[in-house]
């Protein structure tokens, strides 16, 4: 049966990864509303959305949650959830416009409960800030305290909200769950946030200003785990009709050390940056398998989808996802600009390896059958260190294959296709040493 969710602030950060996770999932509708404040430049936004406004079951609605004709717009279809996210987002600006901070987090969070009271919404996923904790110097923050002191317009405007649906909750019998996000980072993160600003400023050459001696620490969330959290909220069992969640943990990380390791990102494998680009269905495994098989961004780039589906453990899937990420002007703009900032485009050689050339350079091994001296991880890693790429499919284009007791069918299949089989003897011999 397939569910209908209406997101607001669909076209931002954290809200288009929820869409596409949604719509990756089946089963959803997704209805989202975006005013494309100009906060930040539209064509961000814009980018965001991309990949979600050709596929069936999506509609963006442009539209502000304080428009009195929104419910119009919405239409008559039942809504199964509604995730609030819009706001106005950022400390600093809040100081100087607090009440518009307030017309849009608190009388557009009671609009959109409103909405949710008139047409029966089962189930409203309001997202709120661990700003809403103030200083409180007792950590880590917990969602049980009280007498919260926010030192904010905007952390006020978001504890706010959060009263406000704690009474829709308690009045009409509505279940609410209210999620404070802490610092979220990651793909699409908004350019006026710290991480953002960070990369940009190193990448520029120019030197990040750091308040203090970058002592201070922060809880830094990706956005997937985020996305997983409301993905989980939005069909929680447990609790009352009234749940407040932290989505976080209390592992702080300094500034100063996270300024220290943007910089050391820059010269990351090829595979981290297939990462974070956020190709749909490229998670952390298929960026390394993508990055090992063709090495450079170019290359990639430059592959067809016969080339892509041969790749081991690459499937149709995958393989149309990285054309369409590649085949966008967008991205391929956004590729450029990055090359331009530094950022390295091609795989590098894992440590233990070295400038000359490495044993197994180049070389696709498949591994059957149970090792002595490896586990079948460690032989994989064994071989990535010594510059091969271990495969699970034997074919024309394998160099050799790796048997231990009872290889079963990849040692056959070896033989009929005339690649050579190699002991695990034999490959320390290739490999030029012991394990």
């Amino acid at each position: 049966m397939t569910r209908h969710a209406l997101i607001t602030g669909g076209a931002g950060f954290i809200a288009s990864h929820l869409i596409e996770r949604l719509l990756d999932e089946g089963g959803w509708r997704v209805t989202a509303i975006d005013n494309f404040d100009p906060f930040y430049d539209r064509a961000i936004k814009e980018a965001n959305i991309a990949r979600s406004l050709d596929r069936e079951g999506f509609r963006l609605i442009e539209a502000d949650v304080l428009d009195e004709g929104l419910a119009d717009l919405i239409g008559d279809d039942p809504i199964d959830r509604i995730v609030h996210i819009a706001a106005k987002a950022g400390v600093r600006p809040s100081i100087k416009d607090p009440l518009g901070y307030h017309a849009v987090n608190v009388t557009g969070t009671l609009r959109m409960l409103e909405l949710a009271r008139a047409r029966n919404v089962p189930h409203f996923v309001l997202a709120s800030s661990s700003s809403v904790y103030g200083e409180d110097p007792e950590v880590p923050w917990q969602e049980r305290e009280r007498g919260l002191l926010p030192i904010s317009p905007y952390a006020a405007s978001k504890l706010a909200a959060e009263g406000f649906a704690q009474v829709h909750a308690r009045l009409h019998g509505m279940q609410v769950t209210v999620l404070r996000f802490f610092t979220v980072y990651g793909p699409r993160q908004r350019p006026d946030l710290a991480i953002h600003k960070f990369f940009r400023k190193i990448a520029a050459g120019e030197p990040i200003q750091q308040y203090g001696d970058g002592s201070t620490r922060r809880d830094y969330t990706f956005v997937t785990d985020i996305v997983n959290g409301v993905r989980a909220a939005m069909d929680r069992a447990k609790g009352g009709p009234f749940e407040i969640y932290n989505l976080g943990n209390s592992d702080t990380v300094m500034l100063r050390d996270l300024i220290a390791a943007i910089e050391q990102s820059k010269t990351r494998p090829l595979a981290r940056l297939l990462f974070a680009l956020g190709i749909r269905h490229v998670g952390r495994h298929i960026a390394e398998v993508l990055a090992e098989r063709f090495m450079t961004i170019d290359a990639l780039m430059a592959a067809d989808t016969d080339s892509l589906v041969e790749t081991d453990e690459v499937g149709d899937t995958v393989a149309a996802s990285v054309r369409d990420f590649f085949s966008t002007a967008a991205n391929r703009v956004l590729i450029e600009r990055l090359r331009g900032h530094g950022l390295t485009m091609e795989q590098t050689k894992l440590p233990g390896g070295s400038e000359d050339t490495l044993p197994l350079e180049g070389k696709v091994i498949v591994v059957t059958g149970s090792l002595t001296n490896y586990t079948r991880d460690s032989i994989k890693d064994r071989i990535r260190q010594l510059g091969g790429r271990a495969t699970s499919s034997v074919s024309k284009k394998t160099d050799f294959v790796l048997v231990g007791e009872d290889p079963g069918s990849k040692r056959d299949k070896a033989l009929a296709l005339g690649v050579p089989i190699v002991s695990e003897g034999e490959f320390e011999a290739l490999a030029g040493g012991e394990p």
